[in-house]
């Protein structure tokens, strides 16, 4: 499975909670700072997105703000995947 994605800026708690989160669940990411990345926050922009932080889960649709039902759904869909792996 492709790796998560998260789109963060600093002084975020929304940004470290949700990388907390994920990192309490043992899911690898990759983290993307839009701090100095007026490109980066202008697509974000562009896609709907106004608050950090912005996850990209593949198979998923993508969400901003923290979203704790949503990483409940990513952890099951990622046990579920490595299940499936072992099986």
């Amino acid at each position: 499975m492709e790796p998560i994605t998260i789109y963060t800026g600093p002084a975020c708690p929304a940004c470290r909670r949700t990388k907390m989160i994920l990192d309490d669940s043992g899911l690898d990411y990759r983290e993307i700072d839009v701090a100095d990345r007026p490109e980066i926050v202008e697509e974000l922009r562009a896609g709907g997105f106004a608050q950090l932080p912005v996850v990209f889960v593949p198979g998923m649709a993508p969400w901003s703000g923290l979203r704790p039902d949503m990483l409940v759904r990513v952890k099951a869909a990622f046990a579920q995947s490595n299940e499936a792996k072992a099986g």
